[in-house]
């Protein structure tokens, strides 16, 4: 690291700094004379002729510890680690600062720790196929979006304790999905309850509980049972156009299930991999936990085993669902042209969706 720029002159070099240039010499041999850096001698001399004395200003409260050059220094390595804790910062500046003045001059910038939002794993070629995506999808209208049939399986938890993850960043969304500052999350096991919708515009699909192992028949007879009589009561608005979603998991993409679509000769939408931010069913699951806890409070702590709390928190699930309000369903697919939007701004990578 670079020593640092001299801030403080004793009263000495003062009057020496002040004899020397009185007999002409330069700000660089005066430099080179007191080893003292040549920015320093030229800032001193400058404030001196423009205040006509070589006495400081009087100052009022502490002074202050860090240089511009340590708070650029302090803020770069922040924004280049955004996961240091401030503890390792400190010792990365190699500066004698409490953790508290660290804070201070990082939030002088606007940046501060914040919680970092979770999204799912993505690489180059995911962003490339989202991207693609949503070119084709820019100029669809919210009347067109209203023809899908949004679908997703959500897996309920009696009880979730997520790991929290803290970064450094400037407050807004222009650091905030910056992939850098994005915890990914990976698919995992265990759930309590694995349930199954569909929703196109305001309407819903009857909640489809799932148990056992979920493979290509189970997810076939899903379909029988669930999409078809949905489909057969929407408005013919909608049935005429109507386009099927559903992720890219392994039992909806198998032979069978295409086959069996096509037969019903249902429309479905080419759905780019890891994309759960452009499907807004993924906000009503996270709308229907909610009122599920609200309105059950002690849903957290069902009595019994696996069998019983599934029991119990299917038929809460179902109740809920069908309470899902028709404001709520219609913002989320007016939400559709603001997503695709923001899905081309990042050039296929994170979102705020």
């Amino acid at each position: 690291m670079a020593p640092r720029r001299r801030q403080q002159l004793t009263d000495y070099e003062k009057g020496l700094i002040q004899g020397r240039r009185d007999s002409g010499q330069t700000p660089a041999l005066i430099s080179h004379c007191m080893q003292i850096p040549k920015s320093t001698i030229k800032s001193f001399l400058s404030r001196a002729k423009k205040r006509e004395t070589f006495d400081n200003k009087k100052r009022f409260g502490r002074p202050r510890l860090t240089s511009s050059r340590d708070d650029r220094f302090l803020i770069r390595k922040a924004k280049a680690l955004t996961r240091i804790p401030l503890s390792a910062l400190r010792v990365e500046s190699n500066l004698p600062l409490s953790i508290r003045t660290i804070q201070r001059r990082l939030r002088e910038e606007g940046i501060r720790k914040w919680k970092a939002v979770q999204r799912p794993r993505l690489t180059e070629k995911h962003a490339a196929t989202r991207l693609k995506w949503a070119k084709e999808h820019l100029e669809w209208t919210v009347d067109m979006w209203r023809k899908v049939g949004w679908s997703d399986e959500c897996s309920v938890e009696k009880t979730k304790d997520p790991r929290q993850v803290w970064v450094f960043r400037r407050e807004g969304a222009a650091e905030k999905y910056l992939p850098k500052n994005v915890v990914v999350k990976d698919k995992a096991r265990g759930v309590s309850l694995m349930i199954w919708a569909c929703f196109a515009d305001y309407y819903v699909s009857p909640l489809a509980p799932l148990h056992g192992a979920q493979d290509k028949d189970a997810y076939g007879g899903v379909l029988r049972d669930y999409l078809q009589p949905f489909y057969k009561n929407l408005p013919l608005r909608i049935k005429n156009g109507f386009i099927f979603q559903q992720d890219n998991a392994p039992i909806h993409t198998a032979h069978v299930i295409k086959a069996w679509l096509a037969d019903q000769d249902f429309l479905t939408m080419n759905w780019p991999l890891n994309s759960p931010d452009m499907n807004p069913i993924e906000h009503l699951w996270f709308c229907l936990k909610g009122i599920l806890h609200k309105r059950y409070p002690d849903t957290a702590v069902i009595r019994g085993g696996p069998e019983r709390v599934k029991q119990v928190l299917e038929e809460r699930l179902s109740e809920v669902w069908q309470d899902i309000s028709r404001e709520t369903l219609e913002g989320l697919v007016k939400s559709m042209p603001a997503r695709v939007s923001a899905l081309y701004a990042a050039k296929g990578w994170y979102t705020r969706f």
